[in-house]
Order: structure tokens, then sequence, then C-alpha cells
């Protein structure tokens, strides 16, 4: 665990309290502040841990300290009745947030919720990363333009490392049996989560911490990240599957295409353990497996690929992660 930034803060609100304490001035608000959150980003680091229960849980809200920056990030954790030890799917929400309708007060978007039912079924355990509310960010992010917003490449893979941070202090989670989900803005995040050149740093004990990776509908320009995209350097260190939708705008730019020739180039393979490569689903859109029925925001199409596209995640991850 990474617990020098938490412990220097600690240091520092402790030396203001001490310094304060004989005084006849009142003790700073903002430094009792300090002090308090001080003690609440201690107990996540190194209290109980909250998912060791045994009974079933849903969407069980926990926090985890991102010790990169410094905040926070909420998760919601579902597992099957029992102690385990069970495999893991992090899982990470789209550019929409991890709500209904972009909204916190309504609880966990559906899509998330059937991923933790999916998951309980195959015996999984599912952490869902909530990488908004914890940065004050807009909830709603679709419309943000290049470089706006949380960085799918700079902040949202910090999450996916602390994340794993926390699980391995579990008693019932299977450190070894660890994969990564995610839809869209999430989708291009678990992407980057996975490189094999700028994750070094949370990689020296676990080399290849997570076994699989599925990536819904990503964009995969990046922000020209990893040395742009004909000239990419961008190489996965584990297995990891794009599932696109033919129709959709971020598939039709042709960058996926480009990264995973150019890593396949660098070396990216079956033998080599981090094969990379994409299934496209035939006149389908963005964010078809949230396609239930035929409405105004879905066709046949995206009914058709949503179980296809599931279940290729879930076989992608048997034989990955067995």
């Amino acid at each position: 665990m990474r617990q020098s930034s938490i412990q220097t803060f600690l240091f520092l609100n402790i030396l203001l309290f001490v310094s304060c304490k004989d005084s006849k001035d009142e003790i700073p608000l903002i430094t009792l502040l300090g002090i308090a959150q001080a003690k609440e980003y201690q107990n996540v680091i190194s209290g109980p841990v909250l998912i060791d229960q045994e009974s079933e849980l849903t969407n069980y809200k926990i926090q985890i300290f991102n010790p990169s920056q410094n905040i926070l990030v909420i998760g919601y954790f579902s597992k099957p009745a029992g102690l385990g030890k069970f495999p893991l799917i992090v899982m990470m929400h789209g550019c929409g947030g991890a709500y209904s309708y972009n909204d916190p007060t309504r609880g966990v978007a559906s899509l998330f919720t059937e991923w933790a039912g999916r998951g309980k079924n195959l015996g999984y355990a599912t952490l869902l990363l909530d990488s908004f509310t914890p940065r004050n960010a807009e909830q709603n992010q679709c419309g943000n333009g290049s470089g706006i917003g949380t960085s799918e490449v700079t902040d949202r893979p910090t999450d996916a490392y602390a994340a794993l941070d926390y699980v391995r202090r579990s008693a019932i989670i299977q450190n070894e049996r660890i994969v990564l989900l995610g839809w869209s803005h999430g989708g291009s995040s678990v992407i980057s989560t996975v490189d094999t050149n700028s994750t070094l740093q949370y990689r020296t004990k676990y080399p290849k911490p997570f076994k699989a990776v599925i990536s819904y509908y990503p964009g995969c320009g990046l922000n020209s990240a990893f040395g742009g995209i004909s000239t990419s350097s961008y190489l996965p260190y584990t297995h990891l599957k794009i599932l696109a939708a033919q129709l959709d705008p971020l598939y039709t730019g042709g960058f996926c295409d480009d990264r995973i020739a150019r890593a396949q180039t660098l070396g990216a393979g079956i033998g080599t353990g981090n094969s990379i490569s994409m299934t496209v689903y035939p006149n389908a859109h963005h964010s078809f497996d949230q396609a239930k029925a035929v409405n105004d925001q879905f066709d046949i199409n995206d009914v058709t690929a949503k179980p296809l596209a599931n279940q290729e995640a879930v076989n992608f991850f048997q034989l990955h992660n067995p």
C-alpha cells in the first residue's frame, strides 16, 4: 500500500494541532476538518475491510483511498453469499457516470447492477468504481471536448490500481483472478489502465494484476496519448478485447483498428499473454448493450447484439481467468 501521501497529510495536521493547542487563539476550523478528514482516510487505508462479509451483497457502498490523487473513490461491491474466495470484476462506468440518469440520488445504473448479477451467477464478485463524484466532476461528461473533464488516461487508471490495493487486504477475493471491464469513457480508461510502459510503478509486485480486459465501445484516440495513433507506443500487458458497434462514430473513426494493428506490430499476441483484438457488431450503435427492446434509441440490431456481446465478454474472462 502506498501510504506516503496520507502519512504526510496526517503529520502536517497533527503538527498544526500541537502548535495551536497552547495558544489562546481558537484552532482554525480548517485544521479541525483536516484532522477529521485525515483520520477518515487512515481508517479507509488500515481499518476493517468492509466487503469481508458472509452475506450476499449488491451495490454495497465502500470508499477506496487513491494515493496517487489523494481522493476517496466510491466503490459499489457485489458478491454471492459466502466467504469465497471469489474472483473479481473491476468495472469502470461510461461518460454518463455510475448512476441512473446521471443522478447519484437514483442509485447505481441498471447496466452495472445487471453485471453484478451476472457476476454472481458466474461465482464472481464485482466492484464498480465511481470516478466522477470524488473529483467533484460533472456526472455527465459525454459532451466534453478533447482533454476536458476526468481523464481516461491520467485519472481513471489510478482508481483501478487503488481498487487493487484495497481488495488485496480482503480475505474473500482471489487476488490472482481479477479482470477489468469498462464502457465508453470507461472502455477507454481500461485500455489505458493496462498499458505496459505507463503503469510500471503500479506493477512492481504484481506484474500482471488484471488477467483480462473487456472494453465496450471505447474511443481509442485517447487524446493522442501513448505517442499518438500512427506512431503509438501502446502495448497492453494482458489480454484485451474491444466490443465495438459498427455504426458508432467512436468505431468508424478507425482509431481502434489503428491501435490494435500497432500494438500487434509491437508484439502483442496470444503467445506473449497480451493479445489485443476487436469484435464489431453489425449495424449496432453506441451503448447497444443497454438495448432491452426496440425503442427510440435502439433498433433490432442493438437488441440482437446485446446478449451476443455479453456472452463474448463472459467467454473471454473464463478463457483468460480460469
